[in-house]
């Protein structure tokens, strides 16, 4: 390029920018090289330069080339026009001089990234507002990210609009073109930030950049990537989707000429919303208007914007949705941009101004003919602009029904052109122009492939429960998280976030949640791939994305994966990670997530699809060494009270779970609550700082700032005070009836400064974001101030507080099933009532028990199954005088303000009731059958049981099965085995249940607690002298009680009773109770686990000496043959008696019920007869002569139920008569079982004789089984042979009857 064209173009583009360094250059340029005077104005010093430059290209090449060389010479006075003239003056050089004056030169080559600028918003700005240039971008991307529209454009346009101070630097500031500032931001971020910048900027109805003018790349950026994160809701259609995938009509917007007219952007919105009285984008539209200003790299800028009809309440002018595209520059200049517009619009609006016929012909060309143009004007129209300018397309700005027309053409082309296009449609228009795309950068397309690939894995593998074995299977999320680069990755998870799969969305909390559960599971067939997880996450976590810490599936924290990811974190900063937690609670919806986002820029899911499950985690590096730290870690976690919890308990469960696991990890917890959820907050917080609390100081000592959200009169400051004053009088709650840790100990709170009161997320006005700016700025102060007098911890510190914490919390399963503290209570005082009654009822029946065992020892043949029986009677009886009493109380409680508190753990305890009703049956039936084994011996009981079995049945029926079942049945209950050690612990977990200490994983034994304590000091003493003696005192007497107990019942050599725990127990708790002086938990606990420990070996000793007694009972092997001779004779006994009940006695049961039958029915007959004649006889004497009707005589002995009812009290009758024999004493007395025999036969009279020649010479063979026995089962016989025998009888003798029926009979 030859030196007249490149001092042309050089200073072209010179002339046309607004860089301030640039100017300072001209000015010695004027100075030095022209020997010019100083100027003052910017104005002048360019008229001036300008003067100066013409006069040079007037000399021709030779002088052009003379100044070239002079400023060459001089190039450490101007190194940026001989950079801008050496490059011919391209937009490349404009740009990254834009970028060294804004400060963003160090982000040209390695991209400004989101985690970045989090760390700068974590930042205290170092001046109160924009002293230079350099202050423009990181200014204006603290209020984007806080949602301040209003301060984030009002920066840019004052940077315009007023002339800046001079900086540190002593360079003397401009202003420069806000679009040159935000052009330039966007092409110093990466492709992720850029996605957050625009998405941030689409929520408040401003047009964003889709076609970004060349920076450091020669050609412009079509920003299809930077739009995936826009979602729009389509009112009239119910649904929100991403604008990329909208196929909608556009109109594009564009100037030619010199139109310096109102803003085009301002009149789409005066369009749009006619009845609008404020413009809320005021600012944004005022930067529009700088069309005619000088511009360095924003010229060619294309915005886009959407509009969506509202609601059906209330339709607009417009029913349906569309696009518009805004070109900024002029159209001379970017005619590759129109022919983009030309190629993608519906119609196309071109406003037009002091239009030269060159600059006409030109556009002309580039006008595609099929398309709907319409042309502006402000106030005529030109000759030259015919024929294409006819009067259907021309509009006049200066008409008064300007806007009306403009809107029916919208409507008109809205209906009728079916040119409708995606985003991803106009991306291969963009191609054809030689356009460069976002996505096109190295990783995006790699990631949306592996994406895709993993959604069909996702489908084959059909994962829906999150089964592990399944998602083992997904080799390409293994691959991903292994082989992928950390860009790659990043893409990866954003494109799972942007497809479909199956019904929902695959978020990236989703993606990461499976690798968390695919690394915990630690199957080795996939442990070469999941090794490098952590370390993957480790790098998503650096940069901005969120981890989960509680599992949203299972609610639980994964300790390996975490631990391991926290590990790896540690490795990578080089153990320069000290950290400080901050966290936010609240109910779900009531924004949570979005104020964490607005506070520091975060990415945690927010909108309607998308709500946060578990508790997710975000990694701010901090850059200012004054907050003391390294990292900020931010928890979210989930809404509490959420709706799609099974049951009520189950959320009150989980919220209070999760809840305390995270304030307990928290350093700052910040409780979030709107209006209506402050009482479910409170109810939380009470449950989360008892708990805390219990768990004997595990976990942090967090700082609370309550945050309320509510509209300016709904809620004033005082009443937000006064109940936070309210709540926090738990506090003193606590201390007095507790006595755990001291409620500041566990939570600090200043209800005078950490109490802020917000208004609801609204981005209509200023006034969310700025107080939210001021809460962060507070947070990070104490942050600060807390980091100068605590020691930090680091990840290791960290990942031990999340473990302790988390096992605490599994061990806690009391607490978390409660709403607030009064249900709590309420529970307790009817769980401690429980315990009383469960005492009471143990110790009676212990007594009982112990009596009945003194008459046994003095009555030896005394009946064990009368003594099963009595056991059994006396427990039913107590346990219903605990029913009763229980019922009095619910019954009591029902006219109490809380009753259906109580009401609600009215079904648990009487469960409860039942539960122990039923232990104590078994309990005490084993003693029944230890009892028996000692008296008459183990082989001996099972042949009586083998005895008074009723019946021959399957069981009875095979001796060696009944032998082998006896002896397990007898061996477990007289060998059951106590560990008395285990069982006291269990007591003593029972009965400190409600008082907050956990007594798992300890042990009864002297190692656990020192001996020395007791006499001289206790750890959970005040330093009183006269308390410690006091509680000495009480120690040493309880000691002496309890073991002067333990002696008493160890010398009774009784078998073990659990009942002995409860009473050592049950001493400590009168005392306690009892005593004026407070004791902390802690001194009980430690007190009781003393006495049981010193206890146990007693105790276990007394039960191994009873069982090696009851052992020696139980030596059966020897005895077996025996006792299965004796169980075969028996056997046999059994079916001889049987059979001759079978074969012999039901004959004669037969017989002499027909006898009975016959006789019966004659007799009533004939009686009947007689009376029914004797009727007719009288009223004949009386002159009437009834009809003889024999049908009501007959129907009265033909009814087959009375016939029915007649057979069965008769076979009844006559089976009673053979019992009432087979129980005479008389009969029993004579020892023969022929005498037994007879006696029955004598019952059945001389039916004996009808069946005589049956029986002739028949005996029973009787050799194993006494009278007694034989009697006792021949009865048993005799029942089964009257409900065998009856319905067969009666059908018998029914048939019989009515072939015989006298009726009949003397009727015929």
């Amino acid at each position: 390029m030859d030196p007249t064209e490149r001092l042309r173009r050089g200073f072209q583009k010179i002339f046309q920018s607004n860089i301030s360094s640039l100017e300072q250059e001209m000015r010695t340029l004027l100075h030095y090289s022209l020997q010019c005077e100083v100027l003052d104005g910017t104005e002048n010093l360019r008229s001036k330069v300008q003067e100066v430059l013409e006069t040079v290209l007037d000399g021709g090449e030779d002088a052009c080339q003379e100044l070239l060389d002079n400023l060459t010479k001089n190039q450490h006075l101007f190194p940026r026009i001989l950079h801008i003239l050496n490059m011919g003056g391209n937009d490349k050089a404009m740009f990254k001089l834009l970028a060294e004056d804004l400060g963003l030169g160090q982000f040209v080559q390695d991209k400004l990234t989101l985690s970045k600028v989090q760390s700068i918003i974590c930042e205290e700005p170092r001046v109160a507002s924009c002293r230079s240039m350099k202050d423009i971008p990181m200014s204006f991307l603290r209020h984007l990210m806080a949602l301040n529209a209003q301060e984030a454009f009002r920066i840019l346009v004052v940077n315009h609009d007023c002339t800046l101070e001079q900086d540190t630097s002593g360079n003397i500031s401009g202003s420069v073109h806000p679009f040159d500032v935000f052009c330039c931001l966007l092409h110093c971020s990466d492709n992720f930030l850029r996605q957050e910048i625009i998405s941030r900027m689409s929520m408040w109805r401003v047009p964003v950049p889709l076609l970004l003018p060349p920076g450091e790349e020669p050609h412009s950026t079509f920003l299809l990537w930077a739009m995936r994160g826009i979602t729009k809701s389509n009112s009239s259609a119910l649904t929100e989707d991403c604008v990329v995938d909208m196929s909608l009509p556009v109109f594009s917007f564009v100037s030619l000429g010199d139109y310096r007219y109102t803003p085009i952007a301002k009149i789409i919105n005066q369009i749009l919303s006619p009845n609008q009285q404020r413009d809320e984008n005021e600012l944004w539209h005022r930067a529009t208007s700088w069309d005619d200003a000088p511009r360095c790299i924003s010229d060619g800028l294309v915005e886009i914007s959407w509009f969506f009809p509202p609601d059906q309440g209330n339709l607009g002018p417009l029913e349906k949705p569309f696009a518009m595209m805004n070109l900024h520059g002029d159209l001379q200049s970017n005619i590759r941009q129109l022919q983009f517009l030309t190629r993608v619009s519906s119609g196309m609006f071109i406003f037009m101004e002091n239009v030269t016929r060159q600059q006409w012909d030109l556009v002309l060309h580039s006008l595609d003919k099929s398309k709907n143009y319409y042309f502006i004007f402000q106030d005529q129209i030109t000759h030259f602009y015919r024929p294409i300018c006819l009067d259907e397309n021309v509009l006049l700005q200066s008409d008064e029904k300007f806007h009306e027309k403009l809107l029916f053409i919208l409507k008109e082309t809205i209906q009728s052109s079916d040119v409708r296009m995606t985003l991803g449609e106009m991306s291969v228009e963009v191609s054809k122009l030689n356009f460069c795309c976002d996505e096109n950068q190295t990783g995006c397309e790699y990631g949306r492939l592996q994406a895709l690939d993993l959604i069909n894995d996702v489908v084959e593998a059909k994962i829906i429960d999150k089964d592990l074995t399944k998602m083992a299977k997904m080799t390409h999320l293994q691959q991903a998280f292994t082989y992928l680069s950390t860009r790659e990755r990043q893409y990866f998870l954003k494109w799972m976030q942007f497809q479909k799969l199956l019904s929902g969305e695959a978020a990236q909390e989703d993606v990461l949640r499976m690798i968390g559960q695919m690394y915990e599971a630690g199957r080795t067939d996939t442990a070469r791939l999941c090794k490098n997880f952590p370390k993957a996450a480790v790098d998503l976590l650096l940069q901005g994305f969120p981890l989960e810490l509680i599992d949203g599936d299972t609610n639980s924290i994964h300790l390996r994966w975490v631990s391991d990811v926290l590990s790896e974190l540690n490795t990578k900063t080089k153990g320069k990670c000290r950290m400080k937690v901050i966290s936010v609670l609240g109910v779900q919806g009531t924004g949570k997530s979005t104020l964490m986002n607005t506070m520091f820029g975060l990415q945690f899911p927010v909108g309607c699809r998308q709500t946060t499950h578990g508790a997710l985690m975000s990694l701010i590096k901090v850059d200012e060494k004054d907050l003391g730290c390294d990292y900020l870690v931010v928890i979210d976690c989930e809404g509490f009270r959420a709706l799609d919890n099974a049951s009520v308990e189950e959320s009150y469960e989980h919220d209070n779970e999760l809840a305390t696991l995270v304030v307990g990890l928290s350093d700052f917890a910040v409780i979030n609550m709107a209006l209506g959820s402050t009482s479910e907050m409170q109810n939380i917080l009470q449950i989360v700082v008892h708990t805390l609390m219990r768990m004997k100081g595990n976990g942090q000592k967090p700082s609370c700032l309550m945050v309320y959200q509510t509209m300016e009169g709904e809620r004033s400051e005082d009443d937000s005070m006064r109940e936070d004053g309210e709540m926090l009088h738990l506090g003193s709650h606590i201390n007095k009836s507790s006595n755990f840790f001291p409620y500041n100990d566990m939570i600090e709170f200043r209800i005078l400064e950490d109490v802020w009161i917000i208004p609801p997320f609204d981005l209509k006005t200023t006034y969310y974001s700025e107080k939210v700016i001021e809460l962060r700025k507070h947070l990070l102060q104490m942050i600060k101030y807390q980091s100068e007098l605590d020691t930090l911890r680091n990840v290791q510190t960290f990942a031990e507080d999340i473990r302790v914490l988390w096992n605490s919390v599994k061990q806690e399963n009391f607490f978390f099933r409660f709403k607030n503290i009064l249900e709590r209570d309420i529970y307790t005082e009817l769980y401690e009532r429980f315990l009383e009654l469960e005492w009471n009822l143990c110790k009676k029946m212990h007594r009982w028990w112990v009596h009945k065992e003194d008459q046994l020892l003095q009555q030896p043949s005394g009946d064990i199954e009368e003594l099963i029986q009595d056991v059994l009677r006396m427990l039913n009886e107590e346990a219903k005088m605990i029913e009763d009493s229980l019922q009095v109380y619910f019954t009591d409680s029902s006219e109490n303000t809380n009753s259906y508190i109580t009401k609600r753990f009215e079904d648990e305890f009487r469960e409860k009731m039942q539960s122990l009703k039923s232990h104590l049956e078994t309990e005490f039936t084993d003693k029944c059958l230890q009892k028996r084994v000692l008296q008459f011996g183990l082989a001996g009981t099972i042949v009586n049981d083998f005895i008074q079995e009723c019946g021959l049945d399957e069981a009875t029926s095979d001796p060696e099965r009944y032998w082998k079942d006896s002896v397990t049945k007898y061996v477990s209950a007289i060998e059951k085995y106590h560990n008395v050690e285990e069982e006291f612990l269990q007591l003593l977990r029972k009965d400190m249940k409600t008082k907050g200490i956990s007594v798992t994983g300890l042990h009864c034994n002297d190692k656990y607690i020192n001996k020395s304590w007791v006499l001289e000091k206790c750890n959970h003493m005040e330093n009183c002298e006269a308390c410690k003696n006091k509680r000495n005192n009480i120690s040493r007497f309880l000691l002496e009680k309890s073991s002067m107990y333990v002696q008493t019942v160890v010398e009774s050599k009784r078998a073990y009773n659990p009942v002995y725990g409860m009473t050592l127990l049950k001493m400590v708790n009168d005392v306690i109770c009892e005593d004026t002086m407070p004791y902390t938990v802690l001194f009980e606990l430690d007190l009781k686990l003393y006495i049981l420990a010193q206890s146990a070996p007693h105790f276990q000793k007394m039960h191994d000496d009873f069982l090696r007694g009851c052992k020696a009972c139980c030596v059966v092997n020897q005895e077996k043959a025996r006792v299965l001779h004796n169980l075969r004779g028996i056997l046999h006994d059994k079916r001889v008696l049987q059979s001759y009940c079978q074969n012999y006695l039901k004959l004669g049961v037969e017989q002499k019920v027909k006898k009975m039958f016959k006789e019966k029915l004659i007799n009533d007959y004939a009686g009947y007869v007689c009376t029914v004649m004797r009727s007719r006889q009288n009223l004949m004497r009386c002159g009437h002569h009834p009809p003889v009707d024999d049908t009501a005589i007959c129907s009265r002995f033909t009814e087959e139920n009375e016939i029915r009812g007649l057979i069965t009290n008769l076979v009844s009758s006559v089976i009673q008569d053979i019992v009432e024999i087979l129980n005479r004493s008389d009969v029993l007395e004579s020892g023969n079982i022929e005498n037994l025999v007879a006696s029955v036969w004598s019952v059945l009279d001389e039916e004996r004789s009808s069946v005589r020649g049956d029986i002739s010479g028949q005996s029973i063979s009787i050799t194993s089984l006494n009278i007694h026995q034989c009697a006792y089962h021949l009865e048993i016989f005799v029942r089964e042979l009257e409900i065998q025998f009856q319905e067969e009888l009666i059908s018998k003798l029914m048939k019989e009857h009515f072939m015989e029926c006298p009726c009949l009979v003397w009727r015929h």
